[in-house]
């Protein structure tokens, strides 16, 4: 198992256990962000 693997089957395991409002304030936050800096969003 690389490094890589084990910090995203970690992030993982963390998003599992957050309630599904933290994971949409989450996601939301992190649209703000990307919008934000203006990367185009791949969908």
């Amino acid at each position: 198992m690389t490094n890589t693997d084990h910090v995203s089957e970690t992030l993982t395991q963390w998003w599992m256990t957050l309630e599904s409002g933290w994971q949409a304030v989450l996601l939301g936050f992190l649209a703000l962000l990307v919008v934000s800096i203006g990367v185009p969003i791949p969908w």
